[in-house]
C-alpha cells in the first residue's frame, strides 16, 4: 500500500429484531444495547421499540437497526411488517420460556440469516433450553456465556459476517441476570433538554454539601455494593459492583441503573426538570431512600453468575467475609440437569415430553463421551 492509498472503513447496516415473552425484559436488552439511540414512542401502543447499536470490527463497524417486537397474540399485523428486511433476531429468554422457544424461533426465521437465543440465567438453564431445541439436532447445541448485552451484539456481528446469503446460523447463549434487568418505559410529553453549564454547577455544589466526589461530568457515590455514577450531563446512572474487584475475569462491568420520575412545582431558581430531577436522584442515592424497583435493580447487578473468585484469594478470611456481606454465596455442589428438569415437571412448568427428549439427549452425549 502506498502512501496516498486510505483504508477505506467498512459499514454493514442491519435491521435486527429482539423478541421474546417479555416486553420489559426485551426493553431492558434493547435499552442496554442503544444507550441514548433508542426511541419508544411507539411502545405504549403498540409495544414497540427501536434503536440503534454499533459495533466495531477489524475491518468497520456494524450498525444494528434495531426493533423490539411483542409477541404471541399481540405480534398484530401492523408489527409483524416489522419483521421485512431483517437480517437477524434475537430472542431475549428467562428459563421458564423454555417450552415457548421453537415457536420464537419460527417467527420471521424463513427471512434471517442468524438467530441468537440470550437466555437469561446460568449456562445451565441455557443448556437446557439448547437441548429442548428441534428433535431433529444430533448433538445439543453449544452454548456460550455473554457478560454483557454489548458480548450478544458482538456475537450477532461476527455470525452475520461470516454467514453464508442461504445459511440460517442458530446460537445459544447465557446472559447474567444482572447485565440485562427488565424496564418499563416512560414516554414523556417532551424532550427535556441535557444540563446547562450553569445547572452542573449548582448539581456540583450539591454534590460539596454532601462530600461526593465529582469529575468534570459526573458525581461519584460509594455505597455497599458498589459504586455508582451519575452523569451531570444527563442524570443517567450506571452501577459497578464491587464483587468485580475479586474476580479474575476482566470484564469490567458497568450496569444501566433505571430511575425514572418528575420533578415540578418545586422552587428551582430557574433550574429546569433534568437538572432537579438529576438533583433527586443523587440526593436519594446518597441517602439509600430509593423505590423497591431501584432497589431490584441493584440487588441483582452486585451479583453474578459468572463469578470466579481469584486463585490467590481463596483462602483469605478477610475476603470471604467481603464476599458474604456483598451477598455472595460460595457453590458446592451443582444440581444434576436431570433432577433440574423433574422439578419443573412435577411444578408443571415443563411437559413430561420434552423431559423424555432432554433425558434421551443427554444419553446420547454420555454415550459419545464414553466412546
Amino acid at each position: 500500500m502506498t502512501s496516498t492509498e486510505k483504508t477505506t472503513e467498512i459499514r454493514q447496516i442491519y435491521k435486527t429484531v429482539v423478541l421474546g415473552r417479555d416486553t420489559t425484559l426485551q426493553s431492558g436488552f434493547l435499552s442496554e444495547a442503544s444507550g441514548e439511540q433508542i426511541s419508544y414512542q411507539l411502545y405504549h401502543f403498540l409495544r414497540v421499540g427501536i434503536g440503534v447499536c454499533r459495533v466495531k470490527h477489524d475491518c468497520g463497524h456494524t450498525i444494528f437497526q434495531m426493533w423490539s417486537l411483542p409477541d404471541g397474540e399481540k405480534l398484530n399485523d401492523i408489527t409483524r411488517s416489522f419483521l421485512h428486511g431483517h437480517s437477524a433476531a434475537v430472542l431475549v429468554v428467562r428459563p421458564s420460556d423454555i417450552e415457548d422457544i421453537q415457536e420464537l424461533i419460527s417467527i420471521g426465521k424463513e427471512k434471517r440469516k442468524v438467530t441468537v437465543i440470550a437466555v437469561i440465567g446460568t449456562v445451565q438453564n441455557a443448556e437446557m433450553i439448547a437441548a429442548s431445541i428441534d428433535e431433529k439436532h444430533e448433538e445439543v447445541l453449544k452454548v456460550e456465556s455473554a457478560d454483557s448485552v454489548r458480548d450478544v451484539m458482538e456475537k450477532v456481528s461476527d455470525l452475520l459476517l461470516s454467514t453464508n446469503y442461504d445459511e440460517h446460523k442458530l446460537k445459544v447463549l447465557s446472559v447474567s441476570p444482572s447485565a440485562c434487568m427488565p424496564f418499563e418505559p416512560t414516554i414523556s410529553t417532551s424532550k427535556t433538554p441535557p444540563n446547562t453549564q450553569e445547572e452542573i454547577t449548582k448539581i456540583k455544589e450539591l454534590c460539596k454539601s454532601f462530600d461526593l466526589e465529582t469529575t468534570k461530568d459526573k458525581c461519584i457515590i460509594e455505597i455497599d455494593e458498589g459504586i455508582l455514577s451519575i452523569s451531570l450531563v444527563n442524570g443517567s446512572v450506571r452501577f459497578q459492583p464491587n464483587l468485580c474487584h475479586f474476580c479474575e475475569m476482566d470484564c469490567s462491568r458497568s450496569v444501566h441503573i433505571c430511575i425514572v420520575g418528575v420533578d415540578t412545582g418545586w422552587s428551582s431558581e430557574g433550574l429546569g426538570d433534568r437538572a432537579l430531577l438529576t438533583m433527586a436522584k443523587i440526593y436519594a442515592l446518597y441517602i439509600r431512600e430509593l423505590p423497591s424497583h431501584v432497589e431490584k435493580q441493584l440487588h441483582f447487578a452486585s451479583r453474578c453468575n459468572n463469578f470466579t473468585l481469584r486463585k490467590e484469594l481463596r483462602d483469605d478470611e478477610e475476603t470471604a467475609k467481603a464476599l458474604h456481606d456483598l451477598g455472595y454465596r460460595p457453590i458446592t455442589s451443582k444440581i444434576d440437569l436431570l433432577e433440574a428438569a423433574m422439578r419443573r415437571v412435577r411444578e408443571g412448568r415443563m411437559s413430561a415430553s420434552l423431559y423424555t427428549f432432554l433425558q434421551g439427549t443427554l444419553q446420547k452425549i454420555r454415550e459419545r463421551t464414553d466412546s
